[in-house]
């Protein structure tokens, strides 16, 4: 087929969709925002103003939103309290954990970087959860002489490192296992499947320096279903009953980990990516109810937890959960500005101050865009846009269909669900990444991370 009969094609499909439907979109007031005939609010800050006042792009941190999502987990259920440890790779601002520990959170950190931040904030060892597969020599020191929460390991090679630290500083140090069913495993954990895993927590129990305390389990893959969290915690507790029987260790902390999918974002896979990717037809909205609210999960692990141990004769364990995406995904907006505009079928070009360097991955998931500065009615006219960055190149691509007003360029466009790995995995790409304004309950502002400027760029660069 030649280039002229394909694109033919994609513009009657295109029209073919477009014309048959209006996408579905979930409403703003699902995360707190308020949609005026001139524009958008949250908590009566208007999301135009902060980008006047605070720069393009601009992640908009809703606070309100962000410590209800804390207490959801924190809720636990009626039999168990669980300790919430905020995943700090997940949304590494300082301000904003500050916030999370203000309200009880304590911290799973994964780098001696995290683990300074984490001391910063004003956390004892004792609040830190400290995981990943390159913990520094430096780091744990600190961990063992100030006697942290609880180290995971997750391999012997680990254990002998961890415990030989120990022994030189002569302290008993609190560890715990990183182990991997049907979840992610290469570099990560023991399989609970293997016998030689209970070898290396025989080893453990042997050590004199080393007091073996918790499991830690991190699905990997995301959680939507009851279905799925079952699937997640009844092997980690037929495997500590396992542990108590064979070894006669009981478990004094079980670590569930993350992956907590969000409701209001999903993977735009199959039929839906295909039709976005070469169509250019914009994606419907996930079902809310088809993924577990915070406070549900919450319940839902307390509870089985409490009824296993009860089944089984065995001790409640301090349940630890690990959230990050659930916690503070739906919790942040990012603002971009229309920078440019080009005219194509079947679809426009929107060229923003946002791609791929500022929200990567976007372009893969559902996440619901508008524009900032004035609504659109059912009489309004539309069209579909590609949301592009300033970056030239064609994977620059932050949303790859989506039905606008007709733009015009300097329009402010809002981008949600961007708290979690945004930042954290944002770059630098000849353009600076944006600051961090957080919104309180009474409209009122405080910047948490100001603009990147071309001096931060290369401040750490040494000039001939």
């Amino acid at each position: 087929m030649t280039g002229g009969a394909k694109n033919w094609v994609r513009e009657q499909v295109h029209a073919w969709f477009t014309r048959r439907r209006i996408p579905r979109r979930l409403p703003w007031s699902h995360w707190g925002y308020t949609a005026h005939d001139d524009g958008m609010s949250l908590h009566g800050a208007s999301l135009d103003s902060l980008a006047r006042e605070f720069g393009s792009p601009l992640h908009v941190l809703n606070v309100p939103r962000l410590l209800a999502n804390l207490d959801a987990f924190l809720a636990g259920s009626r039999t168990i309290t669980p300790t919430v440890c905020c995943s700090v790779k997940t949304y590494p601002v300082p301000g904003m954990l500050a916030l999370l520990v203000e309200h009880g959170a304590q911290a799973e950190v994964i780098s001696e970087h995290e683990v300074w931040m984490a001391r910063q904030l004003g956390l004892s060892a004792a609040q830190v959860i400290y995981n990943g597969p390159a913990k520094s020599d430096a780091s744990l020191e600190w961990a063992v002489l100030h006697g942290i929460k609880a180290i995971h390991l997750n391999h012997r090679e680990e254990l002998q490192r961890v415990a030989a630290i120990a022994r030189r500083l002569d302290r008993r140090v609190r560890v715990g296992f990183r182990v991997t069913g049907s979840g992610v495993a290469g570099q990560f954990g023991l399989p609970m499947d293997d016998p030689a895993t209970i070898d290396v927590i025989r080893e453990a129990l042997q050590e004199p320096h080393v007091e073996l305390v918790s499991l830690h389990g991190h699905r990997g893959y995301y959680m939507r279903t009851a279905v799925d969290v079952s699937s997640h915690i009844e092997p980690m507790l037929a495997f500590a009953r396992q542990l108590r029987d064979v070894l006669r260790w009981e478990c004094a902390m079980l670590d569930v980990g993350g992956a907590l999918a969000v409701p209001s974002v999903a993977p735009l896979a199959g039929r839906s990516g295909r039709l976005a990717r070469t169509f250019g037809v914009p994606a419907d909205a996930p079902d809310l109810d088809a993924t577990l609210t915070p406070a549900r999960y919450s319940a839902l692990v307390c509870d089985r937890v409490a009824e296993y141990c009860a089944q089984h004769a065995m001790p409640v364990p301090e349940v630890v959960m690990e959230p990050g995406r659930a916690l503070s995904a739906d919790a942040q907006a990012l603002l971009s500005t229309v920078l440019e505009l080009r005219t194509d079928h079947p679809l426009s070009y929107a060229v923003t101050d946002a791609g791929t360097a500022v929200a990567p991955g976007a372009c893969h998931e559902y996440h619901q865009m508008g524009v900032a500065h004035r609504t659109m009615t059912a009489e309004t006219r539309r069209l579909v846009y590609r949301i592009v960055g300033p970056i030239c190149h064609l994977g620059d691509v932050a949303s790859l269909a989506w039905e606008l007003p007709v733009l015009a360029r300097g329009d402010r466009l809002v981008m949600m669900d961007t708290g979690a790995y945004f930042i954290s995995d944002a770059s630098s790409f000849s353009f600076g990444q944006p600051g961090v304004v957080a919104v309180f309950a009474d409209g009122t502002t405080r910047l948490l991370r100001r603009t990147e400027t071309s001096d931060d760029m290369v401040r750490r660069d040494v000039w001939a």
